[in-house]
């Protein structure tokens, strides 16, 4: 997916985002490639500054996992 995140900081450890974007899919062949809209909304709980427990639900997916931030 390729998307634009909004995110929202309510304390050091609880924050949510939205996403708005596109989802390339295929076929299964590669004859075929389309292009589908994404729209999700999540939440993450803050370890640390670089260590969050994330969860993800929208169109089309749900993701649960952890998100590590580089860079700071």
């Amino acid at each position: 997916p390729v998307t634009l995140q909004w995110n929202f900081f309510f304390t050091d450890k609880w924050s949510a985002f939205g996403d708005i974007g596109l989802v390339m899919r295929n076929d299964g062949f590669f004859r075929d490639v389309y292009l589908d809209p994404a729209f999700m909304v999540g939440g993450r709980y803050h370890f640390n500054d670089d260590i969050a427990l994330t969860l993800r639900a929208g169109l089309p997916f749900v993701t649960f996992g952890v998100s590590f931030f580089v860079g700071r």
